[in-house]
This record gives structure tokens, C-alpha cells and sequence, in this order.
């Protein structure tokens, strides 16, 4: 009497499926790798040739001043980021552009929550937040 094997791929727990992020990716021409950002700030430890010291602190007023392609400033978790420089290298295009001038943290985290931003943008930190 032959016996049967039982299914066991039925009792395997499958993995959820991954949403998809296809769309974030860089649909821009002119746009670069994200990785080659990163390899070239490696190397450059002020980037923005800050002078040593303190960072200031900059209200929302001052940081809404800089929402334009040639100079932006976004506000990740009450920290001023200059991000005029990766603005090309940034995977969704000119979709960053959504929190320019303003604190960006809500909507990062709503299509970024496994990136650690501060090991991309660090050297670009300007300031922080002054809450009133």
C-alpha cells in the first residue's frame, strides 16, 4: 500500500506580499543614481563648507524661504537639511519637492519608513527647528 505524502506547503506561512514602490523610482532623464550621492559624500566631510561650531536655529518662516529646485531646505524630525545638492540623486525625482520649505518628516516616513535619511543627507544638516 502506497502512502501519501502530506502537503506541507499548505501549512507553511506565507510572507505578505512587499508593496510595491515601483512608482517612487526616478522617472527623470537627467537624474542620477542615489548610490553615487552617497559614494561621493563618502569621502567629503563637509560638503557644505560649514564653519565649525554650533548649528543655528531656524524658524519655519526662514525655511519656507527656500523651496526652489536651486535652493531648498526641508526639515526632517526638527533638523534643517540644505537638500538643494541631492534634489537629482533623489530615487522619486522632483516628487521631494512635496516638502520643500517645510518639515518634511510626515510624508518621508509615509513613503520611506525602512530609510535611515541621516545617513544620506547628514552632511547636510544646516540647523534645527526653533519651535515657538
Amino acid at each position: 500500500m502506497d502512502r501519501e505524502e502530506p502537503n506541507t506547503h499548505d501549512q507553511i506561512p506565507r510572507p505578505k506580499p512587499r508593496r510595491n514602490y515601483g512608482f517612487l523610482r526616478q522617472k527623470d532623464k537627467g537624474a542620477k543614481p542615489q548610490s553615487e550621492f552617497i559614494r561621493m559624500n563618502q569621502s567629503n566631510a563637509n560638503p557644505l563648507n560649514l564653519p565649525p561650531g554650533a548649528l543655528p536655529l531656524y524658524s519655519l518662516d526662514e525655511i519656507r524661504e527656500h523651496r526652489k529646485v536651486d535652493d531648498c531646505w526641508m526639515v526632517f524630525e526638527n533638523k534643517v537639511y540644505d537638500i538643494t545638492q541631492y534634489i537629482r540623486y533623489h530615487p522619486g525625482g522632483n516628487k521631494i519637492m512635496q516638502a520643500a520649505g517645510m518639515d518634511g518628516t510626515r510624508l518621508f516616513m509615509e513613503y520611506h519608513p525602512w530609510v535611515n535619511y541621516s545617513i544620506i543627507l547628514g552632511k547636510y544638516q544646516i540647523g534645527y527647528l526653533l519651535r515657538n
